[in-house]
């Protein structure tokens, strides 16, 4: 069982490891306001079988439109808004549209829009797999592949694309902002996380994880990585020894990069604007310590703190507890009134 399971409400994607691995950390995103779930089309159902499935009237889309097949549909229930989102597409199509539907409140008519992505752009379509919601924006994730996916975002107001993210939604801030994962390249010799905070507003991202400089439990845990390396990349008989990428003569080297994975789903307090997760680190190093980090004033790039602690040490001090007990203020206070010696500062 994971650590901090209880946080599994947290966040709504697992990371590529758990996925090959075939765990799945998912979160109903913004838990407190809506209710996620995925909808199993029928084989070879039509648009207009699916809208009358669903009670949506066929004079909501164009009679043309009712023809088009479902591959995957999600479904966002709110206290009185119910929002849907399927993908249409002819079987040989790569790249499936995804048709909107939103009804506000009952007894009001729907409102419904199809979009597609742009030619050009970072993104190139994929699978329907996750639908969620910030205060004004919607957020359709389309699967790429066991380590990608495509996040279309898409504004309340008209339904009209906004922007895309090239991963997925891990965490709500306030404000129209959320937490990604970035995708990774699937057959790359390592595997690392990386987080950014999107402004749906602005159409702007800022990395937040790993922080530069670097923190100093990781900074210890690079240097035992890069000794490593360096050892497996002396010689072609160091390269044979270890194996792997580095047999094949295909590593990277750099143990920046090192592999690591999300060992929790990130926990996120809008209200405190803060969030926290635990980092499982790996590599071909005999210590593979868990970390948590827990960032305050996560959407100011000015005041952003991080706190950097080994899990051990914090069950040690506080008892093993969900991640979000840690984002309550008084606990944030705590944590943060302690010295830096463990903690970054983000940029």
């Amino acid at each position: 069982m994971p650590r901090h399971a209880s946080d599994a409400g947290n966040a709504r994607r697992h990371t590529p490891r758990q996925r090959r691995r075939g765990r799945r950390l998912r979160c109903c995103f913004g838990v407190a306001a809506y209710a996620f779930a995925s909808i199993s089309a029928a084989a070879a159902e039509t648009l207009g079988d699916f809208m009358a499935r669903e009670g949506i009237p066929a004079a909501t889309r164009p009679r043309d439109d009712l023809a088009q097949i479902v591959s995957g549909a999600e479904r966002l229930q709110s206290a009185r808004t119910r929002t849907l989102a399927a993908a249409v597409g002819r079987d040989d199509q790569r790249r499936p549209s995804f048709v909107v539907f939103v009804n506000d409140a009952p007894g009001t008519r729907w409102r419904t829009a199809q979009l597609a992505w742009p030619a050009g752009g970072p993104c190139d379509g994929g699978a329907l797999v996750g639908l969620s919601a910030s205060a004004h924006f919607l957020f359709l994730e389309a699967h790429i592949n066991p380590s990608a996916s495509c996040t279309m975002v898409v504004a309340k107001r008209d339904l009209s694309m906004r922007g895309e993210i090239a991963g997925w939604i891990v965490a709500e801030l306030r404000d129209d902002r959320v937490v990604y994962q970035h995708n990774e390249i699937h057959f790359a010799p390592t595997h690392y996380v990386e987080l950014s905070v999107y402004d749906a507003a602005t159409r702007r991202s800022r990395k937040i994880y790993p922080t530069e400089p670097c923190t100093p439990i990781r900074c210890r845990h690079i240097r035992q990585v890069q000794l490593a390396y360096d050892r497996c990349l002396q010689s072609d008989d160091s390269r044979a020894a270890c194996g792997g990428a580095f047999a094949a003569n295909n590593h990277h080297g750099d143990a920046t990069l090192f592999d690591c994975s999300l060992d929790t789903p990130v926990a996120a307090n809008p209200a405190t604007d803060s969030i926290a997760f635990t980092m499982s680190f790996a590599d071909i190093v005999t210590q593979h310590p868990s970390v948590v980090y827990v960032y305050r004033d996560v959407s100011d790039p000015r005041r952003m703190a991080v706190r950097e602690i080994l899990a051990a040490d914090l069950d040690a001090r506080y008892g093993v507890r969900p991640l979000a007990t840690y984002l309550q203020p008084r606990m944030l206070d705590r944590l943060f009134a302690t010295p830096r010696s463990s903690a970054g500062r983000g940029d």
